[in-house]
């Protein structure tokens, strides 16, 4: 799972050495298989439940905006994919709104795990200089497309019209 692109040539020689132990190569190869093939179905039940998650979060928490975007499958009847989304929860656009400085700070870092991807995210200071986190979003890429998409949900939850009075960081 660390490594998906071992070989079962490397895994066989790992066992070998780290356990001294002899497995055949093909044994390797096929619980690779086997592992990814896991790996895979294990994504895509988690993928399946992001619905039933937007279901409860607007159960739970009114006034909070959640968007998630994805792309059809090549052919018709074909699985979609994940593309974006976006979170931002009613408490805490009121929070900002009420007692945080006119201030926002604006970031994007790498999902670094099986599944890559980008997580952008607005934050702001509140009068104790305490950080309080905004709206995030989750998108396959980190580009202008998707920083203008994360943008304009933020103007909209936030209320901020044309931006004037405010600093982006």
């Amino acid at each position: 799972r660390l490594n998906p692109k071992i070989t079962k040539h490397e895994i066989a020689s790992e066992i070998q050495r780290e356990y001294r132990m002899f497995v055949s190569v093909e044994a390797c190869g096929n619980a690779k298989t086997k592992i990814m093939k896991e790996r895979k179905a294990s994504h895509e039940e988690h993928f399946n439940k992001i619905w039933d998650y937007q279901a409860e979060i607007f159960r739970t928490n009114t006034g909070t905006t959640m968007d998630i975007e994805t792309i059809p499958g090549p052919t018709v009847g074909s699985k979609q994919r994940f593309f974006r989304l976006y979170v931002c929860f009613h408490a805490q656009k009121e929070t900002w709104k009420t007692s945080c400085r006119p201030i926002m700070g604006l970031d994007g870092a790498f999902l670094k795990w099986d599944i890559k991807g980008h997580l952008l995210a607005a934050v702001g200071r509140d009068g104790d200089n305490r950080i309080v986190p905004i709206a995030w979003a989750v998108v396959e890429v980190e580009n202008d497309t998707n920083w203008d998409w994360f943008g304009r949900h933020l103007a909209n939850d936030l209320g901020l019209k044309d931006g004037k009075g405010y600093a982006i960081l």
